[in-house]
């Protein structure tokens, strides 16, 4: 009888639409591919959450820190351990970083060594936006995977050459499509900032290119990383209409731009950046804007 209900529901199912998916079972059909399908997986990423005993792996795949090539993991892996301990040591050995600097510091410098766009002089390169977004990442990555240095490193500058330089080339588009979708979502919100032209006020192009690293509790960004990740760059503006319409009542209690700014940051600090429910509520509420339109 069991079966019986089971496949009336499948039925059911598949007749209005849903596919019935064992995602974990997918998943681990794809990773164990000889030649991994890297189109598929970056597609599993968008439509779903990973698990935590595999997203690391298929955050390397899917960010070409390993290869599509299973057998050549192992390999890859250690050449990669052993590039990161060289570069850890330049690092060192310069004495670039201050005693006691963060982690994500040391990564930005190490990354300028590997380019060879250090400037021990000026240091210049690091006031550039790339490497901006490359330390806020990095300190996002390593309270993810703490106890992964060098899987962080590597994962944040691919994540910043294969999303974040993209996406900047897009901002125009996505921030006009993130007040058209303010307009749809809460008219009066939207009225209320571009009728006093306090669009300055929301930092979005901050927020889109550091993936609301600094907005978001960290497991809620697991959430939405693993879409980035996947390929899906429109999420990280459903995710700031999220986040604007959550501080709605900061925003609309001010009539001026550094007032609102100053609200907003405020009320991001204290309601999202610390508390895993309320950034989860964001992000899920993000993503059914996603599911209707936008």
């Amino acid at each position: 009888m069991t079966g019986d209900v089971r496949n009336i529901r499948s039925h059911y199912y598949r007749k209005v639409g849903f596919n019935i998916v064992d995602e974990k079972k997918t998943l681990e059909s794809l990773l164990k591919e000889s030649c991994i399908d890297l189109e598929n997986l970056k597609q599993y990423c968008a439509r779903f959450l990973l698990t935590a005993d595999r997203r690391l792996l298929v955050w390397k795949i899917v960010l070409g820190v390993l290869p599509k090539f299973a057998s050549s993991h192992d390999f890859v892996a250690q050449q990669r351990r052993e590039q990161y301990e060289d570069l850890f040591r330049s690092v060192d050995v310069l004495k670039a970083v201050p005693r006691g600097g963060h982690l994500s510091r040391k990564f930005v410098l190490m990354w300028a060594i590997e380019t060879r766009k250090w400037e021990p002089e000026t240091n210049r390169w690091l006031s550039e936006k790339p490497a901006q977004c490359m330390e806020t990442l990095s300190k996002a990555l390593l309270s993810m995977f703490p106890g992964n240095e060098s899987d962080c490193y590597w994962l944040a500058k691919s994540i910043v050459s294969t999303r974040i330089l993209r996406m900047e080339k897009q901002l125009t588009l996505m921030t006009e499509n993130f007040w058209s979708v303010l307009e749809r979502e809460d008219g009066e919100l939207h009225a209320h900032i571009v009728g006093r032209k306090a669009q300055e006020s929301v930092p979005i192009e901050s927020w889109f290119l550091t993936l609301f690293a600094v907005v978001l509790h960290h497991e809620a960004l697991l959430k939405v990383w693993d879409r980035v990740v996947g390929g899906q760059d429109k999420t990280v503006v459903n995710i700031a209409i999220a986040v604007v319409v959550h501080s709605r009542a900061a925003l609309l209690s001010q009539n001026n731009i550094p007032m609102m700014r100053e609200n907003l940051l405020k009320c991001v600090t204290e309601t999202l950046l610390d508390s895993e429910d309320a950034s989860i509520q964001v992000v899920d509420e993000a993503f059914g804007i996603g599911d209707h339109g936008a």
